[in-house]
């Protein structure tokens, strides 16, 4: 079992888009993969512990499942390389992260005079977010894109992806707090306990949480470092756009980059300084990875308190 955790543990999940994460899912298997399937399986066999034959069985669907799928994915590949079928496929440098920007809901770009807008919104995103880790915006760069929902595929460096990914996360409890808040108030409604005052006071908190929203994502970034002026203003403007491409439907996901390997052969090895060089490269692509694995876990958590105002709304 140890075995087999720790080669579900181990696969790089994080790779993966989110939308293909969550064709997994839609699939039925994306339980069985990466640390799901690593806690899939250690909670399998702790719930049965005394029924082995159907903790086996439970197992077995698993793989099952996964088999099925993975033949799928085969026919599917080779009917379409017989066809002639190719995929673009967006190539980023191996010490960057790649940024997907998805353009959706309101935030869609339908004509010329939106893409002007979000481009310049997207400009100034990125901007305030280079020059708070001294990069430049230009260091920032176009990749690729796709299409469905229009996604634009930027890339960056760790450090520059790291503080996009803390606004992000500050805005997602910005959002978190304000749906809840949502709830509260048409859960209200449905029991008939709900009056102007009491409407006006949850209106007035969510306010304040956006407001306030926006100096403490810009401290989160900041991290304790004091920042120019002029620093500090363009990652405020920064974080305010993207508080409004946000609320408005559009979203982001990232995918960091693989660690870099770190040779010690005679004579090849990497110098002192070029393996500490990749040391704390490695290092930040770790923290990036946590914090990503972290976002998505709350994006997750958004998206059901977003179904259950759905649902109330109905």
């Amino acid at each position: 079992m140890n075995t087999v955790n720790g080669i579900l543990n181990e696969m790089p999940m994080d790779e993966l888009t989110q939308e293909e994460l969550d064709h997994l899912d839609q699939l039925g298997v994306g339980m069985y993969l990466g640390r799901k399937g690593a806690d899939f399986l250690e909670e399998t066999l702790k719930t049965k512990n005394y029924d082995p034959a159907s903790a086996a069985g439970d197992v077995r669907t698993a793989l099952g499942e996964i088999n099925t799928r993975l033949s799928q994915f085969t026919e599917l590949r080779s009917s379409l390389g017989n066809l002639k079928f190719t995929s673009d496929e967006i190539v980023v440098d191996n010490h960057l992260a790649e940024i997907r920007v998805r353009f959706q809901s309101d935030a869609s770009i339908d004509d010329v005079v939106l893409l002007k807008a979000w481009s310049s919104d997207w400009h100034d995103i990125m901007r305030g977010v280079a020059m708070c880790v001294g990069e430049k915006p230009e260091d920032v760069m176009v990749v690729g894109t796709s299409n469905g929902s229009i996604i634009i595929c930027l890339a960056g460096t760790v450090a520059v992806t790291g503080a996009l990914v803390k606004i992000v996360q500050n805005i997602g409890k910005i959002t978190h707090e304000v749906l809840t808040i949502a709830n509260t108030v048409e859960d209200l409604r449905h029991k008939k306990i709900l009056n102007r005052e009491i409407e006006d006071t949850f209106k007035k908190r969510r306010d304040e949480i956006i407001d306030n929203g926006v100096g403490s994502t810009v401290d989160a970034v900041l991290d304790g470092k004091v920042a120019k002026g002029d620093v500090k203003s363009a990652l405020k403007k920064s974080v305010e756009k993207y508080l409004n491409f946000n609320q408005k439907g559009g979203d982001v996901d990232f995918i960091p980059p693989k660690e870099e390997e770190l040779y010690d052969g005679d004579g090849d090895g990497d110098s002192g300084e070029k393996a500490q060089e990749i040391i704390a490269l490695n290092e930040g692509i770790a923290l990036l990875r946590d914090a990503v694995e972290e976002m998505r876990t709350q994006k997750a958590e958004i998206l059901m308190l977003s179904d259950q105002r759905d649902g109330t709304d109905g």
